[in-house]
């Protein structure tokens, strides 16, 4: 029972970071479920990529406070950042008051932003820029 209630929370916050996106961005600028190469050749998945000018992508992945989805999204961003240093990587996250300071600094090491999913995103449309 537990598993099937993270698995709809875990989707309608997908939804809702795919709704923001879509309503910042024309609904083809928008794709779910990007792979992207870091530095190290390895191929890295993200929920979301938002194609902006230059053949640049914003990247944006939706992360927990959960120590392993901390540890394996600083890896994935970090490698990326190397790769291609100009695109934006954003995290969202569900509950920023739910994070650790020590997570949210290191996660803020390898990204452009941390988001709150429940937040205003006003300054997206500014990153196509």
């Amino acid at each position: 029972m537990l598993d099937r209630s993270m698995r709809n929370r875990e989707r309608a916050l997908f939804e809702v970071v795919k709704d923001k996106l879509e309503r910042a961005y024309s609904t083809p600028m928008v794709h779910s479920k990007i792979a992207v190469l870091g530095a190290s050749s390895s191929q890295y998945d993200f929920d979301f990529g938002v194609k902006l000018n230059g053949g640049r992508f914003a990247l944006f992945e939706i992360i927990s406070p959960a120590p392993p989805s901390v540890a394996f999204a600083h890896t994935k961003f970090s490698d990326v950042q190397r790769a291609q240093p100009d695109w934006p990587r954003e995290a969202v996250v569900e509950d920023l008051s739910a994070w650790p300071s020590e997570s949210l600094a290191l996660i803020s090491q390898v990204t452009s932003h941390v988001r709150s999913a429940s937040a205003d995103w006003k300054d997206l449309p500014l990153m196509a820029a």
